[in-house]
């Protein structure tokens, strides 16, 4: 059963049923206003402050699609999910999405999550859930809210706001508040909420009108897309934020404030879903994106049996703005301030001046099966740098402080002409490579040996291995950096050791279903930064589907 909860995320299917439950919603004088371009359905009587809007496709042969992906097993846990919504919803109240709602509704329908305000601290951190449900066939949309309405007597009571009728529907476990706004009908999970909508067609700020919105939206539109999500940034992180109990330091939160919004349209594929996503500053923001460089190379580099692989074009630029407190922290929660402690402490060495500032091209950080007869898997940093002589100081150093400090044996060797440096634990076990890959690329391994993998270059690269190309193929150009993971064979290495940590039960069905994941990103300008990513999914064997499932 679905939790209630006002911020689930129910799709369309959860917010059609929030209209089955509310059963009363009148169908008052009605006047068309036509949808702009690129905006998603409701966009323009949501409120700026909204924190999340996800708009759905209601297209029965999407869901069919989605429906398809994933292993035997998450196919069950989907359409049971969809089972129990429609039960709960629907059937109980003695409704069918496919006599009831599909007649009438859009082609899409949007759900928002608006933060709740006022002077009662009980509403702090509180959200609420609003729906808007395009009315495509109003004859048909009045025959059901006449049968729906005539079932709830007794359940209703209406009131009127800015010169609009609200209904207000006692539920069995909640109430629910609804308004028809043109041809759009909207229920909402608090008075509150409502009110707040009927504001913003009366003339208030709305989603539509955020600075850059239609323009951001417009980088990413396709054709006939499964979902468009927008996510107001600076006001969701610090709700999550709020929630978590994390405290973020001033620089941070100031830059993240400095946010606009993040959008993504949804796309069902052949091979799994597609995210073409833009993330921009505000117009008044002080800071800037990163400027453009361009990463791809190092693919090169890398075997094609690698695990998972994150690169960039400038890790100077990148630790940088991840130090100042960018959108990423909220995504890696990685304290820069304290990570360059830690080193200072261990070392003696400055991260940034000794390591950092050199390291001013394309990085890569990658996961590597252990090579030859060790088991696990070891980390492999590789990066271009335009200073040598600041890169071998810098490794100079921090050999002597492993063996005096550390006392690690610190030995060389040759491999393929190159010098080979390993730290190891006495007698003899090794914990840590360093070296050269060119006259330009360093590297650095650490835990299970790896570096047997990219030194020498690898016969068979990453960049040629096929779902490498699959999940990372992208219509940005150029790319400024990317994010790999083979989800299978991590899988597998996690389930072949016991001293790695193993995946929850659950976490772990999902997992299955996906075979990998890719990411892409390109800085548009200074304001705006373009990301597609990928998600490969197992396809089970094809089988029927009940229409009574589907939205």
């Amino acid at each position: 059963m679905v939790k209630k909860k006002p911020q689930s995320l129910l799709l369309p299917l959860g917010a059609v049923a929030l209209l089955m439950v509310g059963g009363g919603a009148a169908y008052w004088v009605l006047t068309q206003r036509d949808a702009v371009g690129v905006v998603p359905v409701g966009a323009e009587i949501l409120p700026q402050s909204s924190l999340l809007s996800i708009s759905v496709s209601t297209n029965p042969s999407q869901w069919q699609r989605l429906q398809k992906y994933g292993t035997s097993e998450t196919q069950r846990i989907f359409q049971q999910s969809l089972s129990d919504l429609q039960t709960r919803y629907l059937t109980r109240n003695g409704y069918s999405y496919k006599d009831d709602i599909q007649p009438w509704v859009g082609d899409t329908a949007t759900v928002a999550f608006l933060p709740l305000t006022g002077q009662s601290p009980l509403l702090a951190n509180q959200r609420a859930t609003v729906c808007v449900l395009p009315i495509a066939n109003l004859e048909r949309a009045r025959q059901v809210l006449e049968k729906v309405k005539g079932s709830q007597t007794g359940r209703i009571s209406e009131r009127l706001y800015q010169g609009l009728k609200i209904q207000e529907i006692r539920g069995t476990s909640q109430n629910y508040w609804a308004t028809v706004l043109d041809k759009r009908l909207v229920i909402a999970s608090t008075s509150q909420a409502i009110n707040q909508v009927v504001d913003t067609y009366r003339g208030g700020a709305s989603l539509a009108a955020t600075p850059s919105y239609r323009a951001a939206l417009n980088e990413i539109k396709a054709r006939q897309p499964f979902a468009r999500v927008y996510v107001n940034l600076p006001a969701l992180a610090s709700t999550a934020i709020a929630g978590s109990g994390r405290q973020l330091s001033p620089e941070t939160s100031a830059r993240i404030k400095q946010t606009q919004g993040l959008g993504s349209t949804i796309l069902l594929e052949p091979q799994g879903i597609r995210l073409k996503s833009i993330s921009w500053l505000k117009p008044n923001s002080k800071t800037k994106q990163l400027g453009e460089t361009t990463a791809g190379s190092l693919s090169q580099r890398l075997p094609a049996d690698t695990l998972m692989v994150a690169s960039g074009g400038d890790f100077e630029q990148f630790w940088q703005a991840y130090s100042q407190g960018s959108e990423s922290q909220l995504i890696v929660p990685f304290n820069p301030k304290q990570f360059q402690a830690s080193v200072q402490s261990a070392t003696g060495m400055d991260f940034e001046t000794d390591f950092a500032k050199w390291m001013d091209g394309e990085f890569a950080l990658a996961l590597l099966p252990a090579q030859g007869k060790s088991q696990g898997a070891g980390l492999a940093l590789i990066a271009q740098t335009g200073d040598r002589r600041a890169a071998e100081r810098a490794f100079k150093q921090l050999d002597q402080v492993m063996g005096s400090k550390f006392n690690l044996n610190v030995s060389t060797a040759k491999a393929n002409n190159q010098t080979l440096t390993t730290w190891k634990i006495p007698p003899g076990l090794p914990v840590a490579t360093h070296g050269w890959l060119a006259n330009d690329i360093a590297f650095l391994t650490v835990g299970a040996p790896v570096e047997g993998a990219i030194v020498p270059q690898p016969k068979v690269t990453l960049a040629s291995a096929e779902l490498f190309q699959d999940t990372t193929r992208s219509e940005l150009n150029p790319l400024g950096g990317y994010f790999f993971v083979d989800l299978t064979r991590a899988q597998t290495l996690l389930d072949g050791s016991p001293l790695l940590p193993q995946l929850a039960p659950t976490t772990r069905k999902f997992v299955s279903a996906i075979r990998a994941i890719g990411v892409t990103a390109a800085a548009k300008n200074d304001r705006t930064t373009r990301y597609d990513v990928l998600l490969k999914l197992q396809k089970a064997s094809d089988q029927a589907i009940s229409s009574k499932m589907l939205p």
